[in-house]
Formats: C-alpha cells, structure tokens, sequence
C-alpha cells in the first residue's frame, strides 16, 4: 500500500526589528523537486524600505552524479557570497567556496557507510550490510545465510571516499585564502572494519548437536610465523538445562605434537543465559591445527522439530589487522592553512590537530553515533512455553524460534542529546609558523553515551565540556594550565515508554496447520509475555563552571562560582591566591528586590543586568557599586552610586529589598540618568550633580547625534532647538553635518560644548563636528573598514592600509 501525503512548506520572507527589516529573496534549484534556494538578502531602514542599506548575494553550482534524474543526480553547493553596492549592484567584498573533488555518487545509492558517508562502493540494490561481517568482534557465519547476498552491499567507512563534496577552502576578499584537510574519525570501543582496513580470516568452523550431518572437527593450517587468533564459542542450550550443558567445550588442537595437545580450550562449566558466548584471543605459530566441537553425546540428537534444539558453534578466526581503534563516522579537521593567495603553495600559517590521548598514544575518540543495524532474538522458549505445556487438547509441544531484526537505518536518534557524532577526549593544537611556536593540549569530558534496548541515548550531561587546557612552548615544557570543574542541576526530567509486542515478531503464531503454529484460543493475547515494556527517562541538566585553577610557572590561583538554581544567575565570584588571600565579588540582581522597577525587570525577564556588586578582601568589604533603576514605561538606569570605603569593614546590607539605600556606603549619586526616549536610551546625563551632559538621539533612535555639556538639561536644550526639530532627529535619516548646524546656531549664546556626529548606517561614524566647528570625516573602502579620517581643510590626519594576516 502507498499513500501520498502532500504539505505546505513554510519559507521564511522577512525579518522586522525596531529599526530595521530583513528581506529574503528565493529563488528555484533543480536538485529538489519545487525547491528553493535563497538568492540575495536584503536589509532596509523601517521608514523607507525602498532604500537598501545593504544586500548581501548568493550563487550555486551543483555537484553532479552519473543519471538523467536530476533529483538524484544533483546536489546544490555554494560558490560565491558577496555584498552588493545598495545603488549600483556592483558586486562588493566576495567570498569564493572549494570543495573537494571526489564525485558523489546519486542521492539513493546504496554506496554509504554505517553512516551515510559514500564509501565508493560500486553494487546497487538495498542498503542492507552484511550481517556477517557488521562487527569482527562478534562475527557470526551463520547470518550470511539469513539473507540474499545480492541484496546486501558493504557498508564498511572509506577514508578516501568519505570527504567527497565536503569544503576545502575559502578565499576572503581581501584575497587571502585559507584551506581545510580533513582526516576520518577514529574511537575505540566495538571495532567496525573499513575498507582499508586488514581484516580476520575465518580459518575454520564446527558445529555439535549430536547430529550426523554436523561437522565437529575441522583442520587449518597456519602459513605465518606467528598469527593472532580469535576463538569465538556460542552455546545454546535449548531445552535442556544449563545444568545438562555445562560438559560442552571447545578445543584447539596441535596436530604435529606428540602426544596432540589442547593448545587452547574454551569451557562452558559456568554457563548461564548471559553467558553463553565466549572469546578467546592466543597466538599460533606456524603449523597444522585442528578446531573441535563438543557438545554432551548424553543428551542425544538435538536437530528436529520435538527435539531439545541444543548446539555449540565454534569460529577461529586469524586476525589480520591490529584493532586499536575504528575508523569511520565521518570526518574531523586535520589542519587549516592559511595563504595571501589562493595561488601561493606557501601557508604564512598552519593549525595542525593531534586527537590521540598523550598517556597512550592511541586514539581518544569515542562514538557517540551508535549503530544498531542488527537485534538478535536467540529464543522465545520461556514465552510459550508456560501456556502450552499441559494442554488436554494436545500433546506438549515447544516452540523454538531464532529472528534477526536487519535494518538499513542503523543510527538511535536522540532529540535530547548534545554529544558530536565522535567525541574526542584529547585535542593537540599546534600552530605552525615561519617561527616554530608551541602546542597547546584541550581535555574534554567525554564518555559513552548509556543505552536502553528499546529506548534513546541519553548523554552524559558533561560531554564537551572543558576539563583542563595546557600550554606547552616549542621545548615540550608547561607553561601554564587551567583546570574546570562543572556544577550539575537536574531542571527536568522526561519520562517516555516503548511498547514491543513479542507475538508479531512471528506472523505464523497466529496460522499453520501443524500445532506446532496454534495457539490456544484461550490464551491471554494481553499476558505481559506479549508485551515487552520499557519504561524510560532522559534528565535535562544545567550546567554551571563551579570552578577554575589556573597554574603558571608555579603561582596557582583557584576561582570558584556560585549561581541561582532557578536563573543560573552569576551569585557569587572567589579568587584565591597562591598566598592565601582571597578577592570575592558577590552579585545581586532584580529579582532579589522589590521595588516597582526591580519588579517590572522581572516581568521582562531581565535577569542579567547587575543591581548591586561588592568586593571583598579576605571577607571584608572594600568596594561596591549600585545600579538603581526606575520605572519610565519600562524599567531604565536612574541612579549609579560608587562606593567611598576607606577602610574595610564588615559586610552589612547597603541596599535594602525596598530599595532604601544605605548612604554610610554609597554617600551620593555618582552618575544619574534623568530623561530617556521610548526606547530606554539616556537623555541627560548629570555626573556628581556637576555636570550636565545631553544627548540627541537619531537615525530612528539608533545613534547619538549630538552631545551637550555645560548647565543646560534635557528639557531646556528641547525647548531651545523647539520640540519639533529634536523630534525630526529622532526619527531621520538623511541626517548631515548641516542639519545638525542648527544645534549651533540655536545654542550659540549657552555655555555648552557641543559635538555633533554622522552615520552610515550599519558601517559606522561618518563625521564628528568638534566644540570648535572642527570637522573630523572618516572613510570607508567597499569591505566597511576605515580608511582615513581627514579634518576641514580635507588634509589627511590618519590613513589606513590592510594586509592579509591569518
């Protein structure tokens, strides 16, 4: 049965800010059946959005696979991404894209690793691995024969295939141009073969259940010197007890000794349910071998349909690779070089990354992008076993049933994690130049991501994160380190259940006309032994620094920090020093008062703004500083008072929850902000109840225009230049030094100094008129980077020149 299920696709069109709005332009691609592509985006001010300010531009190529369909056959990339002049279009500061040459094969081939990567693989058809050759570690031959060899393909990683399309460069439009290598993932853990790798040979395989047709001895010979040899022993015991089956044993034998000796022996005397499978890893030397099988010739033959269904299965294995670690899973940054040009073939600058741990030498990779391609259910005795025993309608029967779950999409989703594909607990940085510098050593917290058959990953809420950074110089000597530690909160914890029904794992439970297949008919179809239940729960922590060490060249200091639960608010913030002595800053913010503002920043969840900071030394109260905020619409800056400490004291409350101010701290007003515009911004601005400083906002309340000390306020400087022209400021934006004369003329006879300033919009400063009419005007080049300041007489002052530096 198909269905068709058609859907809306929702594109995002614009974007508008107080000031601003964003424009996205699409455009059509052939790699998507009705796809878009963004093409320019477009940013204008909000009161005249026929005017850009700025237009950014993209263009495509496509990466083509061998086909006529183009849905499969092309995948879009991008090429080039540039600024446009808003009035002419000409292109402006140009970025240019490479990637890596290697052809993608078309979207639906099944030429893809565990992971997705292409592998160069060359057989069509299904997705679906081999299942006896998915993990070396617990290889199987009996899988092979589950499945039709021509609809599996290999799915083993490819170093030199897995990098295919992927980004190789950069070119700046300053010309530099800066290029990535990359190199595939590496992780210990379950070995997954690659491609490239040298695998295991299966030297010989036996089979006992007591049964004619099975082969319980076979010879091999071993050609090497020396090889390294896998023994792998499976056990099943069927019907019969654990107790019945403990006699089973697999052996290794030398035949050219004498007398012929066991040189290995794996023995089940222990065995139970959850040990039934056995390794055994020894070296032989070059000579003729025999692997024997033996399971108990007491309990009879095993093979039919009423019989006991026990075996034993042995597989040597010679080991052809050294297993210290899997490739795969993508790939990570090898180095990044920088040029001046694309052209130049010698790097001013090379990063280089190491990802082995420097105690062993071996990798530090873990996957975290675990694969699950197959789910074996060895048995399903215990599950019919007790409704069908003692059945007055028929004899006692026993259904054994062995499944493999095969899957081509082999990868759990976790929509909680935050683990990387591979995490690397070590990364070696080492920068090189014309100069040889040092290194620089990254520990990060990395560990096995816990699972659940049946349910999701869950993370360990710490991958990632920093444990320690160590600086070395190009002699290998330390010179310094920083060491973190982390605070844990559990915020939420989300529960989830994954119901697996048993019985329709096996569709002829249900039909058949042997009893083998029936089921009674008062059997109750809702048993527990029906449903398989896994209840789960995936917590969600925040993560706080709880502290920083940091030593170099032997003098250690230690920080530690403490946060709200609820906010993760910065509360608290100690240094010691490698002497003892201790400097601590404590923090308090609006949530910690009640006064009406303090309450209106709660409501807008305004959290980070610091009411109050003090200082402490070795806890006694040195310095504090007070942000007191009052409500004009929403809650704005009022009063900033700085403490005069001269001696240090005990800690005391010098800001009460009512907003009552100890004047023993904080004596005056340091710094008080009197008027505001609709947007929060200050007006006036009065330091020490001396000086008045006003300031004329413009540019739809973006920048300051104009900046007035002396005597005059707010409100006097408003009514001076008249309402309507300070109004007209606000919210202009073909603003010029000669629209800002008037503030001159108008305020000609105050004793004031007055600034006056230019922009353009989303570049920067464009002129500054001086208290004495001294014009300062700047320029930029077509990348927005200043390049001279010239004065009145339009002599250069300052200029500018720009190189390449990585």
């Amino acid at each position: 049965m198909s269905q068709r299920l058609d859907g809306d696709e929702a594109l995002l069109e614009s974007i508008r800010t107080t000031h601003y709005q964003v424009t996205f332009t699409l455009g059509s691609r052939s790699d998507i059946t009705q796809g878009r592509r963004l093409e320019k985006v477009q940013i204008s001010a909000l009161q005249s959005l026929s005017t850009l300010l700025r237009e950014i531009r993209f263009e495509y190529g496509y990466f083509t696979a061998n086909s006529s369909n183009l849905t499969q056959s092309l995948r879009l990339r991008l090429e080039k991404l540039y600024t446009c002049d808003p009035s002419t279009g000409v292109a402006g500061d140009v970025y240019g894209f490479t990637y890596n040459s290697t052809a993608l094969p078309v979207k639906n081939s099944a030429s893809v690793d565990y992971w997705g990567y292409y592998n160069g693989g060359t057989r069509s058809g299904t997705r679906l691995p081999d299942p006896g050759k998915l993990f070396f570690s617990r290889q199987d031959p009996r899988l092979s024969a589950l499945v039709n060899a021509s609809q599996v393909v290999t799915r083993a990683a490819h170093p030199d295939y897995m990098a295919a399309a992927m980004l190789e460069g950069i070119t700046y439009p300053t010309g530099g141009y800066t290029s990535f290598e990359y190199e595939s993932h590496t992780f210990g853990g379950t070995y997954y073969p690659s491609e490239t790798d040298r695998t295991t040979q299966t030297l010989a395989t036996v089979q006992d259940r007591n049964n004619n047709a099975d082969v319980k001895t076979v010879e091999f010979t071993i050609e090497e010197e020396t090889v390294e040899v896998e023994l792998l022993a499976t056990l099943n015991k069927g019907l019969n007890s654990w107790e019945d089956v403990k006699s089973s044993n697999v052996a290794i034998l030398r035949l050219q000794s004498s007398p012929i000796l066991p040189v290995a022996v794996i023995s089940f005397s222990s065995a139970t349910s959850s040990e039934n499978q056995k390794t055994l890893t020894l070296e032989l030397t070059k000579g003729r071998y025999q692997l024997v099988a033996s399971f108990p010739d007491a309990l009879g033959d095993q093979y039919g349909s009423f019989l006991n269904h026990g075996e034993l299965i042995a597989t040597a294995s010679a080991v052809l690779t050294t297993r210290d670690h899997s490739t795969g899973c993508g790939v990570r940054i090898r180095s990044i070089s920088s040029y001046p040009a694309k052209t130049d073939t010698h790097p001013v600058k090379t990063t280089l990354y190491d990802y082995t741990d420097p105690a062993t030498g071996k990798s530090s990779g873990i996957l975290h992008d675990q694969l699950h391609f197959m789910n074996t259910h060895h048995t399903y005795n215990s599950f019919l076993e007790t409704h069908l025993i003692n059945d007055p309608n028929q004899p006692m029967i026993y259904v054994s049933l062995r499944q493999v779950d095969l899957s081509s999409e082999n990868r759990f989703s976790n929509p909680y994690g935050s683990s990387s594909a591979v995490g690397y607990s070590y990364v070696t940085e080492k920068t090189q130049t014309d100069d040889s510098f040092g290194y620089v050593v990254h520990e990060f917290h990395n560990q096995q991501l816990s699972f659940t058959q049946h349910s999701v990953a869950i993370d360990n809420p710490l991958n990632g994160k920093a444990r320690s950074v160590k600086f070395y110089d190009k002699d290998k000597r330390l010179i310094s380190e920083r060491e973190y530690t982390y605070r844990q909160h559990l915020r939420h914890t989300y529960f989830g259940i994954n119901v697996e029904e048993n019985y329709n794992r096996f569709p002829n439970l249900y039909v058949g006309g042997s009893p083998v297949y029936t089921l009674r008919k008062d059997m109750n179809l809702y048993s527990s032994s029906r449903f398989f239940i896994m209840r789960h729960q995936i917590p969600c922590y925040d993560i706080t620094l709880a502290s920083e060490r940091e030593t170099t060249e032997g003098v250690t200091t230690q920080t530690t920090y403490t946060y709200d639960t609820s906010t993760l608010q910065l509360k608290e913030k100690t240094t010691t020093n490698s002497d003892g002595t201790t400097l601590r800053h404590t923090y308090t913010y609006a949530n910690a008062y009640s006064t009406a503002a303090c309450t209106a920043m709660k409501r807008a969840h305004r959290y980070k703004e610091v009411i109050e900071e003090k200082v402490f030394v070795n806890n006694a109260l040195v310095a504090a500083q007070l942000n007191e905020y009052q409500t004009n619409g929403s809650a704005v800056l009022y009063n900033r008072y700085f403490s005069e400490i001269t001696t240090p004291i005990s800690d005391l409350t010098s800001y009460s929850t009512a907003g009552v101010v100890n004047t023993s701290v904080y004596p005056c007003v340091n710094i008080a902000y009197r008027e505001h515009d609709s947007y929060g911004r200050p007006q006036e601005v009065t330091r020490d109840n001396l000086l008045h400083t006003v300031y004329l906002w413009g540019y739809n309340h973006q920048y300051p225009v104009a900046k007035i000390e002396g005597e005059l306020t707010y409100q006097q400087v408003r009514t001076k230049l008249t309402p309507a022209y300070v109004d007209n400021l606000a919210t202009g934006h073909n603003i010029t030094q000669t629209t800002l004369s008037e503030i001159y003329t108008r305020l000609d006879a105050e004793k004031v100094q007055i600034t006056t300033y230019t922009y353009q919009p989303l570049c920067g400063i464009t002129s500054i008129q001086m208290p004495n009419r001294e014009l300062l005007q700047y320029g930029y080049d077509s990348f927005g980077r200043l390049l001279k300041i010239t004065d009145t007489h339009g002599k250069t002052i300052e200029e500018y020149q720009y190189n390449y530096k990585p």
